[in-house]
């Protein structure tokens, strides 16, 4: 972010990017793979408002025919 990188990151467990339910740092987006995840960021994490973003779990999500 100091040299103007964007940083997205994808999160497959409660523990990738943070300590105690706290992220230390913004990043430009943060992409979860359900809504009670994206909630629970911004519950304990109300500075990611507008940065955290459910987009499902890209592992799994191609099981279901979601047509």
């Amino acid at each position: 972010q100091a040299a103007d990188i964007k940083v997205l990151s994808l999160v497959n467990s409660w523990k990738d990017l943070y300590t105690n339910d706290f992220v230390s740092f913004v990043p430009d987006k943060l992409f979860t793979w359900s809504d009670n995840m994206t909630n629970n960021y911004l519950k304990h994490n109300p500075h990611l408002k507008g940065k955290v973003e459910t987009i499902g779990n890209p592992a799994f999500d191609i099981f279901f025919n979601l047509n």
